[in-house]
């Protein structure tokens, strides 16, 4: 049985086959959370043209977290299906999406779990009857 070294990095690649990035080049490039992830998600969006689709995510409604919806990660693959006939850049997102580039952050869930709705969310699960 071989062991790895420390350094060396397992690869993984994500459900397109494409060589997902290591937390340690992530932090290279500077693609550490500075930026809500709604924000870097309505970015992403407006980059590619989707201007309605990014007022949405900058609101939340795409977001873990903040979003009305029960399954908003289904939501978005939803819509940039229905936008991707006609824009070259949406697969680029939809991977993007599938990589979970744009998830919820662990602050930003540690910040939902503080919440109010969080807390009742906690109690809810673990009540004893």
């Amino acid at each position: 049985m071989s062991h790895r070294s420390r350094k060396e990095t397992i690869r993984y690649e994500d459900v397109f086959g494409h060589r997902m990035r290591t937390f340690e080049e992530e932090a290279e490039v500077g693609l550490s959370q500075t930026e809500h992830t709604k924000d870097k998600l309505a970015g992403a969006l407006r980059e590619a043209g989707l201007e309605e689709m990014a007022k949405k995510a900058e609101a939340g409604y795409y977001h873990d977290f903040l979003s009305p919806l029960d399954a908003p990660c289904l939501q978005l693959m939803q819509d940039l299906r229905e936008v991707s006939a006609n824009n070259p850049k949406v697969p680029e997102l939809m991977r993007r999406h599938c990589n979970g580039e744009f998830d919820a952050s662990k602050e930003e869930s540690d910040e939902w779990a503080a919440s109010l709705e969080g807390q009742d969310t906690f109690r809810r699960l673990f009540r004893k009857e």
